[in-house]
């Protein structure tokens, strides 16, 4: 899966934001009106952000978007993950296992 563009990324964390505040998800009007976007260009970033993993919307349904079905998550929970991976793999795959570990870190590790 690719990474959110920086525009992504913004949208993503105010839907998030809205969700955690309004207890509901925003419609594609209401991302549209906070990022100064047409609802169709709401639209289509929100579909592109699903593409990639970070929310499930279902069609045809107003209020569709949901973030719990995503792959929302801190780095200290993907850490904890890669850790416990680590620790059964194979020695051949650790290495490995390690490098991408920290390019996690590299990436994520700050946020």
């Amino acid at each position: 899966m690719e990474g959110l563009t920086e525009k992504q990324y913004n949208i993503l964390a105010y839907v998030k934001y809205f969700v955690s505040t309004k207890h509901k998800p925003p419609t594609y009007q209401e991302i549209g009106d906070r990022f100064d976007i047409t609802k169709l260009g709401a639209r289509f970033h929100m579909l592109a952000i699903r593409k990639k993993g970070f929310v499930s919307m279902s069609h045809g349904k107003s209020r569709s978007i949901d973030i719990g079905g995503g792959r929302l998550f801190s780095f200290d929970q993907l850490d904890g993950f890669m850790e416990n991976l680590y620790n059964k793999c194979h020695p051949w795959e650790k290495k490995l296992l390690a490098e991408i570990r920290e390019k996690a870190k590299e990436r994520f590790g700050d946020a």
